[in-house]
């Protein structure tokens, strides 16, 4: 039966992509409209921005554990003995709890500071996949342009050379030109047909792989409106050397403070202190019931503890 599932499904599928084809879409792209499509359709750009976002949310939030911990918790007590034998002299008591807590170390500094290093790790990691992928588009389009204007180029040879032979081809039907010198022509033209062929295969091999770069679809149809006269005469880039640091030495330095980050969360485990204050506050036996019932009573209680590991200054310990 599943067989038969399946194959009727792929015939249905089949059949429905015949009657309800995708339509394809229609692009007028500049280079900088581009890299805009690129950027928001790139899969890598998508998993990038995830990875950054996370970090983000770890930098913002990495300071929570000074955030209090807080409870409230209630309690009641009924006497159901009492209240089966109907029995009137009997006390339900109610209670209500609320408990705040707060405990810290010196290790908070280095939680803070080795979330803020990640965060600029990711944000180098993620401007540097931007970077590259702008690059590709660009170079690409540039490409794709020049394979444009060769395909005209080659077109226009072919042209000449097509011209050239039925000229000489003329001049032998009438006697004015040898055959030998037909054949060259001959042969002149035809060997330019595959250049052209070949041009406007790698221009469509390489719009294919231009479209997936972009996230489009391999239907769609794109038209570049650039030329590369805009670009033959660029201005002089010039880079401050003394300046500049490349992403590659950023990272370098970020992990380099990251590796003393971590020693000095080392160094805090073993030789400071972590402090804890907890606050308690009750109110409870409330006495429902009984004529002599009490007033509720209240409990209010505040700790302060610190704890020192020894384990760093110990030097048999581990």
């Amino acid at each position: 039966m599943k067989k038969y599932f399946f194959c009727i499904s792929a015939i249905f599928l089949f059949f429905a992509g015949l009657i309800f084809p995708q339509s394809s879409k229609e692009y007028k792209l500049s280079v900088e409209d581009a890299v805009m499509i690129a950027l928001k359709n790139n899969v890598s750009i998508k998993r990038q921005q995830i990875t950054l976002d996370a970090a983000k949310r770890a930098k913002n939030h990495s300071w929570n554990s000074l955030s209090p911990a807080v409870s409230v918790s209630a309690n009641a007590q009924f006497p159901f003995d009492s209240l089966s034998d109907n029995s009137t002299d009997y006390t339900a008591r109610i209670g209500v709890s609320a408990t705040a807590s707060l405990s810290f170390s010196a290790n908070l500094y280095t939680a803070i500071n080795g979330a803020k290093l990640s965060y600029e790790q990711n944000k180098i990691s993620f401007d540097d996949a931007v970077r590259n992928i702008e690059f590709s588009v660009r170079q690409s389009y540039y490409e794709l342009l020049y394979e444009k204007e060769n395909i005209g180029l080659q077109e226009q040879n072919l042209k000449i050379a097509r011209q050239q032979y039925e000229n000489n081809l003329a001049k032998y039907n009438s006697g004015r030109l040898s055959e030998v010198d037909a054949l060259s022509a001959e042969v002149n033209y035809k060997s330019k047909i595959p250049s052209v062929e070949g041009a406007v295969l790698t221009y469509k091999n390489d719009m294919d792989s231009f479209k997936q770069v972009l996230g489009l679809m391999l239907d769609d149809n794109i038209e570049l409106t650039g030329s590369l006269k805009d670009y033959l005469y660029l201005e002089k880039i010039q880079i401050d050397e003394k300046s500049y640091k490349s992403s590659t030495e950023k990272i370098i330095e970020l992990k380099l403070k990251s590796v003393r980050n971590s020693l000095l969360e080392k160094r805090f485990n073993a030789y400071t202190p972590s402090v804890s204050a907890n606050l308690s506050m009750s109110k409870s036996s409330w006495e429902i019931g009984n004529d002599s019932a009490k007033n509720p009573s209240k409990t209010t209680s505040a700790t302060l503890s610190a704890t020192l590991p020894l384990d760093g200054v110990l030097p048999w310990s581990a």
